[in-house]
């Protein structure tokens, strides 16, 4: 934002140019880069894969390894901190569908080994996900695994108040109720 927008757009060709001589996308057929006057995007077309390309074509869920550039910021650009924050959001909820999808399975089909891994799976990229920990208690009690089962609320009981500053709803305290007295026929 410091430079005017003849030497951004300096810095931004000259960088485009390294770029495109260092994957040697010059020869390549199709190339790499599709660049234009408004827009610098990977060609799909080109002979390259990336595990994002198939996690939006709805390839399997642990491609999602988290974050969508975890780690990389640009704090000087607004535009661009929106952008990824708007794209993080949009994969995170993706993956976070994806599971619950394939966790109502499991428990429908009474596979509740499964459906544990996939609550844990959850967790493990939203640990404040109150949903997930309800999945997973569940799916311990129903697997005769009721300790665990209430180790799990306790988890869950930490990772709101440290992540969202919140207790849990009341439909995890009644599941907790229920498990603690071993009323597992009105899990649901």
């Amino acid at each position: 934002p410091d430079y005017s927008q003849e030497a951004a757009f300096g810095n931004l060709r000259t960088t485009l140019s390294s770029l495109r001589e260092s994957v040697d996308d010059r020869s390549a057929n199709p190339p790499l880069l599709l660049i234009n006057r408004s827009t610098v995007q990977f060609n799909r077309a080109a002979d390259a894969q990336a595990d994002i390309w198939d996690f939006q074509d709805g390839g399997p869920v642990d491609l999602y390894r988290g974050s969508f550039l975890h780690g990389f910021s640009l704090p000087d650009s607004a535009p661009y901190e929106e952008w990824l924050h708007r794209t993080r959001t949009r994969f995170s909820e993706q993956a976070q569908m994806r599971l619950a999808s394939l966790l109502d399975d499991a428990e429908a089909c009474g596979d509740f080994s499964a459906a544990l891994a996939w609550a844990r799976r959850r967790l493990e990229l939203e640990p404040w996900r109150e949903e997930a920990h309800r999945q997973a208690m569940r799916a311990l009690a129903l697997l005769g695994q009721r300790a665990g089962a209430l180790v799990q609320y306790e988890i869950c009981v930490r990772a709101l108040a440290e992540e969202l500053a919140v207790e849990p709803e009341v439909e995890t305290r009644r599941l907790r109720d229920l498990i603690a007295a071993g009323r597992l026929d009105e899990i649901h």
